[in-house]
């Protein structure tokens, strides 16, 4: 895996297409604000992201033009240069409170404040997950309360260099998530990672005219696992 600070456990690289071409001629008012608040339980950080989007949630992400910035905690989020249209900044620790501020190319300001408690932890039961036969179907619980509404649990099996095997559960209620046979197949008998998140979403109190999104999420982290 690239630098995982930086990538997001959810979309590990599975955007739209980026838009790093000459911006100012996208309206301030059509940057879309698709931010993201993870806490990483293996390495006790919490990260924030952000990316913007050409007129709305679907749209191609594109780096910010210009005076355009944002800043979380008073901390500026740093561009990556390799994904170009990724915002980052990581804090040691549990970081409750977070305090996003957009100043877009115009100058005008949006105030959003977010709280990661309000998305439940999540994680396996135990350090050691696996290992997976490919010939069996497995239900793997977690380790943290059944998925409330408006919650979203994700388990992701994959490695760097192959696609990620994604398995979504939106059902409220549920305390385990199946891991089919099949999905093991396409990853191939080998040693793999494994994540499981849980991922609350809300929509920002302040935003432009194209509108914007936050995903609070608990993640476990990325597990070593064994598929044979």
């Amino acid at each position: 895996m690239k630098n995982l600070l930086i990538i997001p456990i959810l979309a590990i690289l599975f955007f739209t297409a980026c838009e790093d071409d000459e911006n100012t001629s996208i309206d301030a008012q059509n940057y879309y604000q698709d931010y993201e608040l993870e806490y990483r339980a293996n390495i006790d950080k919490t990260i924030a992201r952000a990316y913007f989007k050409n007129k709305n949630q679907s749209g191609s992400i594109i780096p910010l033009k210009d005076e355009g910035q944002v800043v979380v905690n008073n901390t500026p989020l740093t561009r990556d240069s390799e994904s170009l249209a990724i915002y980052y900044t990581a804090f040691d620790g549990f970081v409750d409170t977070c305090y996003y501020e957009y100043t877009d190319k115009n100058g005008n300001i949006y105030a959003n404040e977010f709280y990661l408690s309000q998305v439940n932890e999540i994680g396996f039961p135990q350090d050691t997950i696996g290992p997976f036969d490919m010939t069996t179907d497995y239900d793997i619980e977690w380790e943290g309360a059944p998925i409330s509404r408006n919650e979203t649990v994700l388990l992701q099996i994959g490695y760097e260099g192959n696609s990620i095997v994604n398995k979504k559960l939106e059902e409220g209620g549920a305390t385990s998530i199946r891991l089919e046979s099949q999905d093991l197949q396409e990853v191939g008998k080998r040693e793999a990672q494994i994540v499981i998140s849980r991922i609350k979403e809300q929509r920002l109190g302040e935003s432009n005219e194209a509108g914007g999104r936050m995903q609070l999420i608990y993640s476990s982290g990325l597990k070593p696992v064994i598929i044979e």
